[in-house]
């Protein structure tokens, strides 16, 4: 197979800024369930906050800690980027 190839990062920032990120996610239903109401199912919308650290075409990367003193993050959650409903920059606090 392939080797992948990295997305191309335009930036990493060094101090990335707070983001709120609003995604469309699968939703999954246990037990019996009828074919029409199967159909009617949605999907699940997710909110996730945190520092933006990297946004290509194909991805949203999100960190929800960041440590200035090393450049470090943590609790890392990557987005398909077409699963993005809404983002928004929030406040950096100081």
């Amino acid at each position: 197979m392939p080797r992948r190839q990295p997305d191309p990062v335009v930036r990493i920032p060094k101090k990335p800024p707070r983001v709120e990120v609003v995604w469309g996610d699968a939703t999954t239903h246990s037990g019996q369930t009828s074919l029409a109401d199967a159909a009617q199912l949605g999907l699940t919308e997710r909110h996730t906050t945190g520092y933006l650290v990297a946004e290509t075409p194909e991805k949203i990367v999100v960190a929800q800690s960041f440590d200035p003193d090393d450049a470090t993050v943590d609790e890392v959650t990557v987005i398909p980027a077409p699963w993005v409903r809404t983002r928004r920059r929030g406040k950096r606090r100081k």
